[in-house]
């Protein structure tokens, strides 16, 4: 993921270049609750390697940027989203605002529906979806 800074006359002022991190993928096995299982990919630690190194005025270009903290695909068609907005505190760095982005491919397309071979299993997807304080450091 690229992190673009928000403060751009503090950008030209110091030359503050985009940041880009990774993400950690985790794949859940196939279970009873999730048949098909499930991968998630998570940012926290790549936004904190990111930022860890850097100093209070650079990362106040960054105050307010939107960053995605998790990806969580059901490989039924359906994927959540887990995102919020940059703030910093002295050294410590978090994501406030979180919200939820929800993706499903068959409520958009139902002809898909004819190829897949599971019906959504869990009809309630949140119940796997991580969950994380506004003021938690990354």
């Amino acid at each position: 993921m690229t992190i673009y800074p928000q403060d751009y006359a503090l950008t030209i002022q110091v030359g503050v270049q985009p940041l880009v991190t990774c993400s950690q993928a985790v794949l859940d096995q196939p279970s009873v609750d999730l048949p098909l299982g499930c991968i998630k990919y998570n940012f926290r630690g790549g936004l904190h390697s990111a930022f860890q190194p850097l100093n209070l005025l650079i990362k106040e270009a960054y105050v307010g940027t939107l960053v995605i903290l998790e990806v969580q695909d059901f490989l039924d068609g359906r994927v959540v989203t887990t995102y919020g907005y940059l703030t910093f505190r002295r050294e410590d760095t978090f994501v406030v605002q979180q919200a939820y982005h929800f993706e499903d491919a068959a409520r958009t397309h139902p002809s898909l529906l004819h190829y897949c071979l599971y019906p959504h299993i869990p009809a309630d997807p949140f119940d796997f979806v991580s969950t994380y304080p506004d003021y938690q450091r990354l």
